[in-house]
């Protein structure tokens, strides 16, 4: 398919014609500036070298439909089909696309079809030009993650019984056309079959669940079987999306259950975008070594761009701030096997404890006269989660402290998470003890019935090493840094619900488009941050 020849669309004449239109063309002229840069070009020559057949309908440059999508996304415009539209009345759009109007299909296919690396790397070179501003500087590194529900029906779902059924429906190759003929044929001889295994209940039971949905088991869904095998192969859930295999299904923020994505965001401190990164884990107990390999490879991937296309060889000191910056995550991330990438990758990592998160956000509850979360409080006894944790100790209601006074290794106790090994993993007793109780007066109230008071934390070495550090006020300060970084750049993905919806209809697609949404948001945080400087 060559590539479309549009009259016009040049970086001059666009450009030009912008100006013109003065406030109102100003953010499509450094979307303009960006896509017509060196670095964007050869990769659109990439990209464009995939439809430069004789034969068939011309296509669009590929630049064009770039620029389309980054407005699109700055316009805030969530489907498809409202980018189309836009593409037909938004005055500022027809000027750059020079009048034309590509379809809700042609801009799927963008999504759909183009090299993932390519447009990761569209989305690295917005780091290569806040690096040519000195504006890529960070002594710490924020990483949250939030739900992208996937463009399909949760209840367009398979399971694993049902995908056993399929394939005994192949081997009895039993399969009709979606016709009522067709239909009726299979059906009666799956009644035959029913008779025929009788005295077999697993066979049996597989009839049952075909008979419950035969439309489902027509000659398009045979075709799909590998699939459907490898999705669940990469996958420990009993259900797959039949529109989107790749995707998951997980609790969403609103208390439902839907098809989706992990979305891995990593912010600077001065609230720009490192990397994006989508996980088919429905939490982050697993995510930071992902997210950590991921991290570098973007990194040795700038490293080439900007020897390519930047003016600055500050590759040293990039990489020195990598191996320095405070990496930041909420209590979501606090799982064993998280803690042991950050020890296998040496980072600088901060995981806020679980136990601590729970008592900062019923603090703040409290404060805005809110119910508390949890069980219920029993009155008549103390419980450790009324203490405060201080470093190696407690601070008890008798503002006594309980001191650490040993560590006991549980020979019984195994750690639950998978892949789980290393001997600094296994949980330990630590005690804590206290010995001014005869003379308190809430030693009635207090843990146990004997005259020195104990507490026992059943945990592994490092969520104790990492509580610790949660005991000082300086983290608790860095900590609390993260919250506008990523509450900003996650509000900026989601939708005027709250919720963020992904455009693509498979795995590539949706990949792309987390990548070109952070482009977005990296060339308006330029232009901030240029205003801001000048």
């Amino acid at each position: 398919m060559s590539i479309k020849v549009v009259d016009g669309f040049n970086f001059d004449n666009i450009k030009n014609e912008l100006f013109k239109l003065g406030k109102e063309g100003r953010c499509l002229i450094s979307i303009v500036d960006f896509i017509f840069s060196d670095c964007i070009q050869d990769l659109m020559d990439d990209l464009n070298s995939n439809f430069s057949s004789n034969y068939g309908n011309k296509a669009y440059p590929r630049e064009m439909l770039l620029g389309i999508i980054l407005y699109c996304f700055h316009l805030h415009k969530h489907n498809l089909s409202d980018f189309a539209f836009e593409c037909k009345v938004n005055g500022v759009l027809k000027v750059f696309t020079c009048g034309k109007s590509p379809s809700h299909s042609t801009l799927k296919r963008f999504l759909t079809d183009s090299d993932e690396l390519i447009l990761k790397k569209v989305f690295l070179y917005t780091l290569v030009q806040l690096n040519e501003l000195d504006f890529l500087k960070f002594l710490k590194a924020f990483i949250d993650g939030t739900d992208g529900l996937v463009n399909g029906s949760k209840y367009y779902s398979l399971s694993r019984d049902e995908l056993k059924a399929l394939k005994l429906m192949k081997k009895w190759e039993l399969k009709h056309d979606n016709s009522q003929s067709s239909k009726n044929r299979v059906k009666n001889e799956l009644l035959k079959k029913q008779k025929e295994y009788c005295e077999n209940e697993e066979i049996k039971d597989l009839i049952k669940i075909i008979l419950n949905r035969l439309d489902f088991y027509n000659k398009k869904t045979f075709k799909k079987i590998k699939q459907f095998k490898k999705a669940f192969k990469e996958t420990d859930k009993d259900i797959i999306s039949i529109t989107f295999d790749s995707a998951v299904m997980m609790p969403t923020k609103k208390g439902n259950y839907d098809f989706g994505f992990n979305i891995q965001e990593i912010m600077s401190e001065n609230k720009i975008v490192i990397t994006g990164l989508l996980l088919n884990h429905p939490n982050d107990n697993h995510a930071i070594d992902k997210v950590l390999i991921e991290l570098k490879e973007n990194f040795i991937i700038l490293r080439e761009l900007i020897e390519k296309y930047g003016s600055r060889r500050n590759y040293k000191e990039i990489e020195k701030m990598l191996e320095k910056a405070i990496l930041v995550f909420d209590s979501g991330y606090f799982s064993d096997t998280n803690l042991e990438s950050l020890e296998k990758h040496e980072i600088n990592g901060l995981i806020m404890p679980k136990i601590i998160a729970k008592q900062n956000n019923n603090k703040i509850r409290k404060e805005n006269n809110l119910p508390t979360k949890g069980k219920p409080k029993n009155n008549k006894k103390f419980s450790k989660k009324d203490f405060t944790r201080i470093k190696n100790g407690y601070i008890c209601k008798n503002n006594q402290k309980l001191k650490l006074t040993e560590i006991k290794p549980i020979q019984s106790r195994k750690n639950k998470e998978k892949g789980i090994n290393d001997s600094n993993l296994k949980e330990q007793s630590y005690i804590h003890k206290c010995t001014a109780c005869p003379t308190c007066q809430y030693k009635d109230k207090c843990l146990e019935n004997s005259e020195i008071k104990t507490i026992t934390d059943r945990i592994t070495p490092l969520k104790y090493k990492m509580i610790n550090k949660f005991t000082e006020q300086r983290t608790l300060n860095t900590y609390g840094e993260r919250f506008s970084a990523s509450e900003g750049i996650n509000g900026y993905l989601k939708n005027t619900h709250g919720i963020l919806h992904l455009l693509g209809s498979n795995k590539n697609a949706v990949k792309n488009e987390i990548h070109l949404k952070n482009t977005m948001y990296n060339l308006t945080r330029l232009k901030s941050l240029k205003d801001t400087a000048y």
